[in-house]
């Protein structure tokens, strides 16, 4: 009916343009052509305004060529696409053909006058009534839709909270109440509506809900049924791999509906909806793109966990055990290792230690080659990984995460590993303090054996990152050692108890897992697509378009980083039509460290002569965009250019003395790519604190501003 609608539009502005002033129609031009210059539509605006401009010179009648202004005028007027604010189209549409309409009327004959009148009253006079029995209707289906919205909401918070039963028996209310509404919606109450503007959308938008959600929200509720995940138990190391399996074909069922769910709520959302019916819509499609995302992960999840697990043969893990409190690119310093074996569901620790014990294992010390893409050596040759072919520096191991890339990162450990003393591992495991808490969620408190050290959920992550370097002050042997037996205690508990389901185990592991504080690579391809679908291989993705993102590597050496607060802002100014983009990133560190002298002094000093207590690290900013200027403070300085994993990488060598804060401006301009529109990407660094992101990207020709506001965790695509 759009289409209809429109088109007797057009030809009514057509029709009275014949006889509209020559002014209006050259007005409405001009109007256009400010408001969305795209090219053609600009030089059509240029022209109506030349051509109308010649017929007021001439004062003639000219109504053909008055005409076919109009007819283009509403046609620009239909096609304008100004994202922002939202109606601002229409609202610029209806006045420039409502204008050129309202003048040709007043040219015309006073009878012509009469009937337009009369149409115009009986066309107010029918939007009144379709309004009116749209209330009705609306009235009479509000009581089913409520509740259906709110039995579909509370369904699939149910299902992401690993409650089956709940999930389906609410989804299969909510398909009841929607059948009921589904009558009144198709009644002849709504036909009228159908045919008025704004009105039309409300019932288009309930019908597509009806339809669609009725029946899609039944078959998600059967789905969901036939998923117990209940029946998959993780007994003293062992998992029940068939269970896994078992599972596949219920959650491959279940996504295929929830997807279709969330397919049908999104096709009824428009923003011409009104409260409450607009606001209820909203609140759903969160949830079912919510749900749509996690029945996606379910079923990668399912697919392969039996692989990991080494169904049919044997999986060997290294798994290094990092810690913020020294940061590197990829979150922190590699303190402890593991080596993991998985056989047919069985998951045992064969070997660990410290880093120490890597740095000085294997036949060749000083012989090793470090084996990685051409950008990491570039980059990170000068830092000991060797460069144009030279063997790496024997300590290289305490700095292989200095790349903020998982995969990189842990196909370096892995070819190290072999090199080091290790054999030939299937994938890397990467785990830091945030891990280890989530361990301890699902076993509960551990004391460390011939002290009287208890650690739980909430003392294990400040016993790790600042209270264990008081307690063994002056012994790092001892301190390392500690380190060792708290990562090697905490997994042999969760090896050695039954745990509960897999819902409670995937809610304990998800923030750490989301936010890189947990990672996983694997050797084998087919599992690593998997793994990277999942979120949880920590990779730095290259650029679509435009973003931007910025990591520290301690360079003191000290273990301060738990100290640095950090945030970021970035505001840029973008031509959404040539990519151009005019940036300025604000990244603000401050040391919150205020009495460095309560800390021993391999914690808070440094070799660089810096204060003690000075936060010491080479910052890289990383930017699609070409800097233009780097301020410190206000003081402008050089930072070192070079590539990385698909981004230009500005770096630099900041010092932040204890309870003082610095403020890095850096300017940027460039061209990114447009194609398939304007995204900004950030990539946070996982430290002990999150990091604050205030985004704010205008464009240049109407498109929807980009903002966020907040702490950032997980990797962020933005768009408009």
């Amino acid at each position: 009916m759009d289409p209809v609608l429109t088109g007797l539009a057009a030809a009514l502005v057509t029709w009275a343009g014949a006889t509209s002033v020559w002014w209006v129609a050259g007005g409405a031009g001009a109007v256009i052509a400010v408001a969305q210059p795209a090219s053609w539509q600009l030089w059509v605006a240029l022209a109506v305004c030349i051509v109308m401009s010649g017929v007021g010179a001439t004062r003639e009648s000219a109504a053909v060529t008055r005409s076919l202004c109009a007819a283009a005028i509403a046609q620009l007027a239909l096609r304008l696409d100004l994202r922002s604010p939202f109606g601002l189209s229409a609202a610029l549409a209806a006045v420039t053909m409502g204008a050129i309409v309202l003048s040709g009327l007043r040219r015309r004959s006073a009878e012509t006058r009469r009937t337009a009148r009369i149409i115009g009253l009986g066309a107010l006079a029918f939007s009144g009534l379709s309004l009116l029995l749209l209330v009705i209707a609306g009235l009479a289906a509000r009581g089913n839709i409520t509740k259906a919205v709110e039995n579909a909401t509370s369904g699939l918070r149910a299902m992401r909270a690993g409650n089956p039963e709940a999930a389906s028996e609410d989804l299969a209310a909510g398909a009841s109440a929607l059948s009921g509404a589904r009558s009144i919606v198709r009644s002849p109450l709504t036909w009228p509506a159908k045919l008025v503007p704004v009105l039309g959308q409300h019932v288009h938008s309930a019908e597509r809900l009806v339809d669609a959600a009725q029946d899609t929200a039944q078959v998600v509720s059967r789905a969901i049924a036939g998923v117990d995940v209940k029946n998959v138990k993780v007994n003293a190391g062992v998992v029940d791999l068939t269970a896994i399996e078992r599972l596949q074909l219920p959650l491959e069922t279940t996504r295929d509906a929830v997807v279709a769910l969330n397919l049908a709520v999104q096709s009824s959302r428009s923003g011409w909806l009104v409260d409450p019916l607009g606001s209820r819509l909203r609140s759903l499609s969160r949830e079912t793109a919510k749900a749509d995302l996690q029945a996606r992960n379910a079923v990668e999840a399912a697919r392969l966990a039996p692989a990991l697990l080494g169904q049919g043969t044997k999986r060997v893990w290294l798994v290094l055990f990092t810690t913020p409190a020294e940061a590197r690119g990829l979150g922190g310093f590699p303190g402890n290792w593991a080596e993991i074996t998985t056989q047919n569901g069985r998951i045992t620790i064969t070997r660990s230690g410290t880093v120490i014990s890597l740095i000085n294992g294997g036949d060749n010390k000083d012989g090793r080659i470090v084996h990685a893409p051409k950008d990491y050596l570039d980059r990170y040759g000068k830092y000991g990984a060797g460069e144009d072919g030279a063997p790496m520096s024997r300590m290289f191991w305490n700095n292989i995460t200095l790349s903020p890339d998982g995969p990189t990162v842990a196909e370096v450990a892995a070819d190290l590993y072999l090199q080091s003393g290790g054999q030939q591992v299937d994938g890397v495991v990467v785990a830091d303090p945030y891990a280890l808490q989530a361990i301890l969620t699902l076993t509960g408190p551990l004391t460390r054996a011939g002290t009287e050290t208890t650690l739980t959920p909430t003392n294990i992550v400040p016993y790790l990152l600042i209270d264990q370097y008081r307690v063994y002050a002056g012994s790092t042997a001892d301190r390392k050692d500690a380190l060792q037996d708290v990562s090697n205690q905490a997994i042999q508990a969760l090896l050695a108890k039954d745990l509960p389901s897999p819902v409670v185990i995937a809610r304990a592991f998800g923030k750490p897992l989301a936010s890189g504080h947990l990672m996983f690579w694997s050797l084998h391809p087919e599992d690593q697509a998997a793994i990277r679908a999942l979120g949880i291989s920590g990779t730095m993705p290259a650029p679509e378009s435009d973003g931007f993102s910025y990591t520290l590597n301690n360079s003191g050496p000290n273990k301060l980083d738990t100290f640095a607060s950090r945030s970021l802002t970035y505001e840029a100014s973008v031509n959404e039509r040539s990519g151009a983009v005019e940036a300025t990133a604000t990244i603000t560190i401050k040391n919150t460290l205020t009495d460095p002298d309560t800390l021993p002094e391999d914690v808070s000093g440094n070799k660089r002569g810096a204060p003690k207590g000075s936060i010491r690290s080479l910052i890289t900013a990383y930017s699609p965009l070409q800097v233009l200027s780097v301020e410190i403070n206000g003081q402008r300085t050089a930072w070192s250019e070079e590539t990385e994993l698909g981004w230009r990488a500005y770096s630099g060598l900041i010092t932040v003395p204890p309870g003082d804060e610095i403020v890095i401006t850096i300017r940027l301009r460039g061209k990114v790519s447009v194609v398939g529109g304007y995204s900004w990407l950030t990539k946070p660094q996982p430290l002990s604190a999150p990091n604050n992101v205030r985004a704010l990207v205008r464009f240049r020709h109407g498109k929807r501003s980009i903002r966020h506001s907040g702490p950032l965790e997980v990797t962020a695509h933005l768009t408009s």
